[in-house]
């Protein structure tokens, strides 16, 4: 019998169509700079985030591009990213910022926990501005390993946050730190929804919504992450405790919607 692997499905519908009029020559400046910087290396730029997906709102959301390439990026390409990102973020004020970054193909298919994610966020809302498309959904493993990589790495990196949450100082940096644990803990409560059967949100209010309704054993936890993850609250050692709860379900709750899962799964004759 062929190996069980619960199938990727992606609720977004990610456009060309999607990107505004108003940031398409700003898109295309940036794709400019690639070329320039990269030369022919270049393989193609990728949009993605709300601008390709459909939800893009004026001087509040990003324009999110990334480069692939077809060789490894020096460090002084990366330092003139860097500083032409910082030139057009100043020379306009239509978008919050600009992501500008570059990859290259081995970095992409190496199957690491970065490189994984990377390419689970470009299946889901990546679309093609320049050059070749990428089948990003064929780059992932099992969607399990993905996931559990995913969880993995956060638990690894909670000795550190513990640390950083200890020394922060109440503010603007208590309210970063705040909505980044808040959000890497809705991810993986959204990760559970799709072990579930649902298709993978990237929209937090939705992505929220899908947990009340498939998650009730997170139910304790929806409005404070509600609050948390506006960018309003400053509560980072409350929302690091959340992370660690949300990461015990992951690892109590995952093997047993994987198994049964695979129990219901159709079997081959």
């Amino acid at each position: 019998m062929p190996a069980f692997k619960i199938a990727y499905q992606f609720a977004d519908t990610p456009s060309i169509d999607n990107i505004p009029e108003e940031i398409r020559s700003l898109l295309s400046e940036v794709i400019r700079s690639y070329l320039d910087i990269l030369g022919g290396r270049l393989y193609s730029v990728y949009v993605h985030g709300s601008a390709s997906r459909g939800d893009w709102r004026a001087r509040k959301s990003d324009l999110d591009t990334v480069a692939i390439t077809k060789g490894l990026i020096t460090n002084t390409e990366m330092a003139s990213l860097v500083v032409r990102q910082h030139q057009l973020e100043r020379g306009q004020g239509l978008v919050s910022k600009i992501e500008m970054r570059a990859v290259d193909w081995v970095w992409l298919t190496g199957k690491s926990d970065d490189s994984n994610n990377f390419n689970l966020k470009l299946a889901c809302t990546g679309v093609c501005a320049w050059g070749a498309a990428i089948d990003f959904a064929a780059l992932l493993p099992p969607m399990e390993l993905v996931f559990g990589q995913y969880v993995d790495a956060r638990r690894q990196r909670l000795a550190g946050y513990r640390k950083t949450t200890h020394l922060a100082v109440p503010g603007q940096e208590g309210r970063r730190l705040t909505r980044l644990y808040a959000k890497q803990a809705v991810r993986i409560l959204n990760l559970m929804c799709a072990l579930r059967g649902l298709p993978l949100q990237t929209h937090i209010p939705t992505q929220i919504a899908d947990i009340k309704r498939l998650v009730p054993e997170a139910h304790d936890m929806i409005e404070d992450l509600e609050h948390m993850v506006s960018g309003d609250d400053n509560r980072p050692a409350k929302a690091l405790a959340i992370l660690e709860k949300t990461i015990r379900l992951y690892d109590t709750l995952s093997p047993v919607i994987v198994e049964g899962a695979r129990c219901s799964a159709p079997r081959g004759r």
